[in-house]
């Protein structure tokens, strides 16, 4: 017996149109995986982490509480260029 798995990877857009929108999440799966963070422009990229299907989320946030790490910022100058 083969059996086969198919792992979708979905962007989700911004409303200025498809092709040129701001990606505003990727979805791995069915689940969010990482989210853009933007200003005026994008400043930087949220990252969650993604449990397989059936096994307990190992260091997930309860409600009210802070994880940290999954956060990357990006720094450019006056000019846009990145550091």
């Amino acid at each position: 017996m083969i059996v086969t798995t198919t792992k979708m990877t979905h962007y989700i857009r911004g409303a200025s149109d498809e092709i040129s929108g701001n990606v505003m999440a990727i979805y791995k799966d069915q689940q969010v995986s990482e989210q853009p963070v933007y200003g005026s422009s994008r400043v930087g990229l949220f990252k969650r982490s993604i449990q397989p299907e059936g096994q307990p989320a190992a260091n997930q946030p309860q409600a009210g509480e802070l994880a940290l790490g999954h956060r990357q910022y990006e720094l450019s100058n006056h000019l846009g260029a990145d550091a």
